[in-house]
């Protein structure tokens, strides 16, 4: 039976503006809600070359700094786990 990720993205007051840059924050949890330590996050441009990543701490929460506006594919995943793929647009 496979586990589900579920991926959430904190925008608003998790997007910090420096210098023409953003830091995106995040949190990877299953479906019980429990944190997935571990988990890889993959922040890439629409065509999926990668631009950024992280690795989610022990809550699963992660953070990616540096990232300019424009639309990206984010990816969550997991040994163990469907990989969850979330669109998302930095302005």
């Amino acid at each position: 039976m496979k586990r589900f990720l579920l991926f959430t993205l904190l925008f608003g007051m998790a997007l910090c503006m420096t210098a023409q840059t953003y830091t995106i924050k995040g949190f990877v949890r299953d479906t019980t809600g429990i944190g997935v330590e571990l988990a890889t996050i993959a922040f890439m441009r629409i065509d999926s070359s990668v631009v950024n990543g992280a690795i989610a701490g022990e809550d699963g929460g992660w953070v990616i700094e540096g990232i300019s506006s424009g639309r990206y594919l984010v990816r969550a995943s997991m040994v163990g786990y469907d990989n969850v793929f979330k669109t998302i647009e930095v302005k």
